[in-house]
C-alpha cells in the first residue's frame, strides 16, 4: 500500500501529536512489509526529516518530498496525523486522525477573542470529515464525541488508542534523583505536567496542595513543562521546566502521585505514560481519561479539591495500596501497544483504500 503522510508540522512538534506520528511510522513500517510512505513536508524541513527518518532503517520505503511535490503523487491513502485536511494529493482515499474537538469548543475555552479561532477550527474540522473515507480517534469517549458533534457515522469512525511503550524502559533515574535533589526534594512528592490550556486546570491541583498545606501536611509539588496559564509561586511548588522523557519516566515511577487533572483531552497520553513507567496516578473523572486509565490510576472530580486531597493522602499513607495500584497500572498499560496501533491504523487504511475517496463531498 501507498500512504501519504501530511506531515509538515512533525519537524518542530515533539510532544502530542509528534509523538504519535515517530511513534506510528516505525511501527507500521515493521507491521507491514509492503507499504510505502512519503511524508510530505516543509521544503527547508526535508534535509532535517531524512536524517530523522534515516536512523529507522525502512530500506527505501519511508520517503520525504515537499508539499508541493506531495500534492502530485498518487497514492491509495493520505493520512493527516493533525487534525485537518488542508492540502490534498492527485489520488487516494483521506484518513484524517481527529485526536480531539478542543479548538472549536467554546465551552472549553470560551475566551471572547478566541472565537474567530474557534469558527476557523468548526469550519476546518467539517471540512475533514466531510471529505473523509474513514476517519480515526483514539477513544470511544472521543469517538461519541465526533458523532455528537461532527454527525459523523459511526460505521466511518475507527477506534485507535494510543500506546507509550517506550516509557516502560527509558527511565533515567540517576538524571531525575540529581533533579530531585536540586529542586530540593527529598520525600513524597506529586507530579503534574505544566500547559498552557486551560482544560488541563491545574487550579484544582493548587487548591489540592493549598489545603495539605493549611493541614500542616505539605507535600512539595514538582511541576514538570512549562505552564503558560499564569500560575502563582507557592513555598511547595518546584518548577522543574523542561525535562527530557528518559527523566519524565523515572519522576513518573519517583512520584508518591503522577497528578493529572485535564477536564477534556482526547486520549490523555499522560495517564498511560505514567502507567507504562508504573507511576500511581490520581486523574480527573472527565472526558476520556477513566476509560484510558481503567482500573490502573484513582479518579477525582475535576471541581473537587477535597477528592484529589483525599487520594493523595491515600498514596501519601497507604504504602501496601499504593503498591496495588503500580501493579494494576503496568497490567492496564500492557494492554496498550505501538504494534496493535500500527495493526490498528493500517485496518483504518485497508478500509478507506477499498472504498476510494469520496466523489460528492
Amino acid at each position: 500500500m501507498r500512504v501519504a503522510v501530511e506531515a509538515q508540522q512533525l519537524r518542530h512538534d515533539h510532544r502530542g501529536i509528534g509523538r504519535y506520528v515517530r511513534r506510528l511510522l516505525p511501527a507500521m513500517l515493521e507491521e507491514a512489509p509492503t507499504l510505502q510512505i512519503t511524508l510530505g513536508v516543509r521544503a527547508d524541513d526535508i534535509a532535517a526529516i531524512e536524517t530523522e527518518c534515516a536512523a529507522l532503517e525502512a530500506a527505501g520505503r519511508l520517503r520525504v518530498v515537499s508539499l508541493d511535490a506531495w500534492r502530485r503523487m498518487d497514492c491509495e491513502v493520505a493520512w493527516y496525523p493533525w487534525n485537518f485536511v488542508r492540502v490534498r494529493p492527485a489520488s487516494g482515499a483521506i484518513v484524517p486522525t481527529l485526536h480531539d474537538l478542543a479548538p472549536m469548543r467554546g465551552d472549553i475555552d470560551g475566551r471572547w477573542w478566541k472565537v474567530l479561532k474557534r469558527w476557523q477550527a468548526r469550519r476546518a474540522y467539517r471540512h475533514a470529515a466531510s471529505v473523509a473515507s474513514v476517519v480515526i480517534t483514539g477513544a470511544q469517549e472521543a469517538a461519541d464525541e465526533l458523532v455528537a458533534r461532527l454527525g459523523i457515522a459511526r460505521t466511518r469512525l475507527e477506534v485507535v488508542p494510543h500506546a507509550a511503550d517506550e516509557f516502560a524502559t527509558i527511565a533515567n533515574p540517576v538524571a531525575a534523583d540529581a533533579l530531585l535533589t536540586t529542586l530540593g526534594v527529598d520525600g513524597p512528592f506529586a507530579l503534574a505536567l505544566g500547559s498552557r490550556e486551560r482544560r488541563k486546570n491545574l487550579g484544582v491541583v493548587w487548591d489540592a496542595c493549598d489545603a495539605l498545606a493549611n493541614a500542616g501536611e505539605t507535600m512539595p509539588l514538582v511541576l514538570a513543562g512549562r505552564a503558560r496559564v499564569p500560575l502563582p509561586d507557592r513555598p511547595w511548588l518546584r518548577r522543574a521546566g523542561f525535562v527530557s522523557d528518559p527523566v519524565l519516566a523515572a519522576l513518573y515511577a519517583r512520584a508518591t502521585a503522577v497528578i493529572v487533572p485535564s477536564r477534556y483531552e482526547g486520549f490523555g497520553l499522560p495517564v498511560l505514560e505514567a502507567m507504562t513507567a508504573g507511576g500511581a496516578v490520581v486523574c480527573a473523572r472527565a472526558s476520556t481519561l477513566p476509560e484510558v486509565a481503567g482500573d490502573g490510576a484513582l479518579l477525582f472530580d475535576p471541581d473537587d479539591a477535597t477528592q484529589l486531597v483525599t487520594q493523595l493522602r491515600r498514596l501519601r499513607d497507604d504504602s501496601a495500596f499504593e503498591a496495588t495500584l503500580r501493579a494494576a497500572a503496568r497490567r492496564r498499560a500492557a494492554s496498550y501497544s505501538w504494534r496493535q496501533s500500527a495493526q490498528g491504523t493500517l485496518h483504518a487504511f485497508a478500509r478507506a483504500a477499498a472504498q476510494g475517496r469520496p466523489q460528492t463531498r
